[in-house]
């Protein structure tokens, strides 16, 4: 005859060979996890990373959605030795240096002529580059545009002053030892007009920037020349893909 099964013994938090867990009842799955503990530390990681882009962009001028798709964006933008905020194409003017006041010529208040510009350092690979301007100070809206020019071709290492206001523009090459084409999109004046349109802040307004940025892209955008916006040159640029970036900031005050 089998002996007798062993009396059952119910075991409870506290009681018997089980040890006491003083642990907090809500933190009770978290501790016997460590996945919960990544998760917290990414969620906070990703939450400072917010934070610092929405600062930065308040103090350089950019979108948080515009930063973000310079630094996080397709290709590497920003290397070790260049600065974040400029990129790694250095972009320059003969007629104002880096936050100076752009001369009176290149405004509305003259004969508003698009300024000179120069740049050095597009990645290899680049089939394009994207000029853009903004006033990000402008009081009627987040930025208003200045400029807005694209499919310029890479063997261009700047614009001379004085680009003609067309929506397709035609510019001499040294390097191809011929003239080369690229577009404009129409500015935030909404009066039909494409290409620069200088400095015009309302009296009283204070000092504005003006933010110049040149963008490599992997390919060509082949938008429609007369119609295409800085949203629309924007959207393209993001599924296309930006290789490097390059800044230049010029200000002027009424």
């Amino acid at each position: 005859v089998s002996p007798p099964p062993p009396p059952r013994r119910e075991l409870h938090a506290g009681v018997g060979t089980e040890e006491h867990d003083t642990t907090p009842r809500g933190f009770q799955y978290c501790a016997m996890s460590k996945r919960c503990y990544f998760a917290f530390v990414a969620l906070l990681v990703v939450s400072l990373v917010v934070m610092v882009a929405v600062a930065v962009s308040k103090q350089s001028g950019e979108s948080p959605v515009e930063m973000f798709m310079d630094v996080f964006g397709h290709g590497k933008v920003a290397t070790a030795s260049s600065d974040p905020e400029k990129g790694d194409i250095i972009l320059t003017s003969s007629a104002f240096s880096d936050m100076g006041t752009i001369p009176k010529q290149y405004t509305a208040d003259g004969a508003n002529e698009s300024p000179p510009l120069s740049w050095s350092g597009v990645p290899k690979g680049a089939k394009s580059l994207v000029l853009i301007c903004d006033d990000p100070d402008a009081p009627a809206m987040d930025e208003w545009n200045h400029w807005v020019a694209y499919d310029i071709p890479p063997v261009l290492s700047g614009l001379e002053q004085g680009v003609l206001p067309l929506a397709t523009e035609s510019v001499h090459s040294d390097a191809e030892l011929e003239s080369v084409e690229f577009h404009q999109g129409p500015n935030s004046w909404g009066d039909g007009s494409f290409g620069w349109k200088g400095p015009d802040p309302p009296k009283g307004s204070g000092m504005h920037r003006y933010v110049f940025r040149i963008f490599a892209m992997k390919s060509m955008l082949e938008l429609e020349p007369d119609s295409a916006s800085k949203d629309e040159v924007v959207f393209a640029m993001k599924k296309l893909g930006v290789l490097g970036f390059g800044t230049l900031i010029g200000t002027y005050e009424r």
